[in-house]
Order: structure tokens, then sequence, then C-alpha cells
């Protein structure tokens, strides 16, 4: 035989105790390791507050004719409100005694306390007659707000009349809504 035909017939014979030896080395150094952690999660809640008093703008001149006022604004809580989804809550005001061009606001506090999580402003709903004109001040629309601290906002309205397209009745009580939907800042 040839040192060549050795060498040939020995790398076989080689590789398959090497392959021996490692696997019997994996056998006796395999292991199950296991890593057990406790991980906390915490939530997302915003509550709004009604700091007084109201408010209303009544020229100098018009203090003794300004009957119009707000008679009740009122917070309520969404009640499928869950730790970690959208925070909802509604604003309920009715303007009592009001005539055309009767201006009122009132102030909104928004806490971000429940919790150590920041939020995002994703949308605030008004819902009013045509005869009122409802805006918020500033709009806070898209803003991250963080957790334990106080932001506040006013709600405007107005009593509108357009000759021919939007004349309110008089003696009429109106009511509208503000909706201030939250979601924390991470949330899609």
């Amino acid at each position: 035989m040839t040192q060549k035909s050795k060498i040939i017939l020995t790398l076989p014979i080689s590789l398959i105790i090497s392959l021996l030896i490692i696997g019997l080395s994996f056998a006796y150094w395999n292991d199950t390791l296991t890593i057990q952690g406790t991980i906390t999660t915490d939530h997302f809640d915003a509550d709004l507050s009604l700091p007084q008093p109201w408010q209303d703008y009544a020229g100098d001149n018009e203090i003794e004719k300004d009957v119009g006022y707000i008679g009740s604004v009122e917070i309520y809580d969404d009640p499928n409100d869950e730790p970690g989804d959208t925070s909802m809550d509604l604003i309920t005001a009715t303007i009592c005694n009001a005539y055309p061009g009767y201006e009122a606001w009132f102030r909104v506090g928004l806490h971000v306390c429940a919790g150590s999580m920041p939020g995002i402003v994703k949308e605030i709903i008004i819902k009013a007659p045509p005869e009122l004109d409802v805006w918020v001040d500033p709009d806070w629309t898209g803003t991250q707000v963080h957790a334990c601290h106080e932001y506040f906002f006013n709600v405007h309205v107005e009593v509108l009349e357009v000759e021919g397209q939007i004349e309110p009745q008089q003696g009429a009580t109106y009511t509208f809504t503000v909706t201030i939907v939250m979601t924390q800042y991470n949330a899609n």
C-alpha cells in the first residue's frame, strides 16, 4: 500500500473518531438552563376635573342685561374604561337663558396621575346643536401629556344667530358634549 492510500483510508476513520469524541463531550456538557424573571408593567389612565367658577363674556355695559349662564357642567367617566385601554371621558354642559351673541367658557383640568405612563390626547370630539359654536383652547390633540402632571384647557361656547340659517330658540336650554379621547403614548 502506498502512502497516499494509507492517508485516504485513515482520513474517514479519523473523522469518525473526532465526531464521536465531540458528540460524547457535548452529551456530557449539555444541560438545560432555565431563566426566570418578573416583569411589572404599569397602566395608563387619565381623569378630568372642573375647577370653578364658570366665566362668561358679558361686556361691562351688558352686566345688567346678561341673564345667560352656565347651568351645569358634569364629567362622566367611561364605564367600560379598562386600564391600558383608550380612555374616554365625556363632559356635558348646559347653557341657560342664552341669547344670540352670548359667550361663556369653563376650565377643565386633565390629570394623568393614575400610573406612570405618559399619554397622548388622541381626539377631542365636540357635539353641539348648530346654534352653538363650541371650541377648545388650547387644542391638546396630538400632544403627549406626562404622568403626574396636570394640564388645563378652556371650553368656549357662543350662541350663534345667522339670519335665515341659524336662529336660536327663545327659552331653550342648550346642551353640548365634549369627549376627550386619550391613549397611552406607545399605542397605535
